[in-house]
């Protein structure tokens, strides 16, 4: 398993993300936020997801 680690730069922009979508639906901001910190967490669980060797 790989550490995600999240810097204050990442949690400004995941701020940013959220307060764009949602001046249209924070029912969609929230949903995008999440599936951005879900995918993060895919791939930490499979570091090498998407991986092939040459």
């Amino acid at each position: 398993m790989v550490k995600i680690v999240w810097t204050e730069m990442s949690i400004e922009d995941l701020k940013e993300i959220f307060e764009y979508i949602s001046e249209d639906s924070i029912r969609y901001a929230t949903i995008t936020v999440d599936k951005i910190y879900l995918r993060a967490q895919v791939i930490s669980d499979n570091p090498y997801i998407g991986w092939s060797p040459r």
